[in-house]
């Protein structure tokens, strides 16, 4: 009989191959999105596009229940063994997660809450136990912090900068070549 690797096995070098988990399996139809985030989440999930989610997630804005500015008082939970900051991308899911109807948090932007993540000791739990969540390690957190910052989303002291896009800034015209120069100026 031919050899045929299993699930998980390659048959080049024997190791265990690097591929995604199987996506968890969610009735869709139970999860309708609230917003735009929540629908480019929903649809990256569905495909098992990990990427995608977190470039939605480095230009979502999120509502942390309790949350302070500094992260020694940050409202973490317990998820899964490890300490998670818990996070919603919309009421419908921190109301659908609470036992009593909260009041609704201030809008943050998910990239100025990881502008100064504290340690890998402290996840971040988007939307937990919905097809729209994702769990990250405390040294996922911050790898995502150094990308946001190299793309200008997080400027050089930690704050979240004004760019709202992946994209560089337009040059300045240059100076037509026949014109004078401001004084002072070559």
């Amino acid at each position: 009989a031919p050899l045929t690797p299993s699930s998980g096995e390659s048959v080049s070098d024997g190791r265990t191959s690097s591929r995604e988990p199987e996506p968890e399996q969610f009735d869709y139809d139970a999860y309708p999105p609230a917003n735009d985030t929540e629908r480019e989440l929903l649809e990256a999930h569905r495909n098992g596009t990990a990427d995608r989610v977190l470039s939605t997630l480095l230009l979502a804005k999120v509502l942390i229940p309790g949350y302070s500015p500094d992260p020694g008082s940050w409202p973490v939970e317990e998820i899964d063994g490890g300490r998670y900051l818990v996070a919603f991308t919309s009421m419908e899911r921190l109301v659908a997660r609470s036992e009593a109807t909260p009041p609704e948090p201030p809008s943050l932007r998910f990239t100025t809450v990881i502008a100064r993540w504290p340690s890998d000791e402290i996840g971040f739990a988007l939307n937990p136990g919905t097809p729209m969540g994702k769990l990250l390690a405390g040294s996922e957190v911050r790898g995502l912090a150094r990308s946001a910052a190299e793309f200008g989303l997080i400027d050089a002291e930690g704050e979240e900068s004004d760019a709202t896009q992946l994209v560089a800034p337009p040059k300045p015209a240059a100076r037509p070549a026949h014109s004078t120069p401001p004084e002072g100026q070559p």
